[in-house]
């Protein structure tokens, strides 16, 4: 299954694994929980806590961190989601920043929508991607917005709320 540098080409799992440790310096997994996943060379995943699920595509060089749940996405080579992240129903291109805290929103109470991301874009921590939405080639999501309209290729985008302050009427 996997080879003395961690590679492997083809990866099934239906079960939850505790404890699950390789002698390369590749993998030292406490919890991984994979399900009918195809995996390319040289992947990098997390020491704890990593859940990829059905029908997942990671390609070459891409990296999975801590507390990070993939299921029915593809991952291209060098993107890096590397902590605390949900990735559903998404199409993630090569050389992709995924910052902590990002999720897909991909179900809208009756249907699962697809996320999309070019290549080479980075998606700032603690972002929301509202389905179904198309992130372009070389773009940029600044940290903590709400994305539910298509961004262009080479594109800065943000969406948050504006803050409010108002004086604490409290003693």
């Amino acid at each position: 299954m996997f080879d003395s540098y961690g590679r492997y080409s083809a990866l099934i799992f239906t079960k939850s694994f505790a404890s699950l440790h390789f002698s390369t310096n590749y993998f030292s997994i406490i919890h991984l929980s994979i399900s009918v996943a195809f995996f390319r060379d040289l992947l990098k995943v997390s020491n704890y806590f990593v859940r990829i699920r059905g029908n997942s595509k990671i390609e070459t060089k891409a990296k999975i961190g801590n507390f990070v749940e993939i299921k029915n996405s593809k991952l291209g080579s060098g993107t890096k989601a590397s902590h605390l992240s949900y990735i559903g129903d998404a199409k993630i291109g090569k050389n992709v920043n995924v910052g902590a805290g990002v999720i897909t929103c991909n179900y809208d109470g009756f249907k699962k929508h697809v996320t999309v991301v070019g290549n080479n874009s980075f998606i700032g921590s603690n972002s929301s991607l509202i389905a179904p939405v198309t992130i372009g080639t070389n773009s940029l999501i600044g940290a903590g917005s709400f994305i539910n309209k298509d961004v262009p290729d080479y594109t800065f985008a943000k969406g948050r709320a504006k803050q409010i302050m108002k004086p604490n009427k409290r003693k």
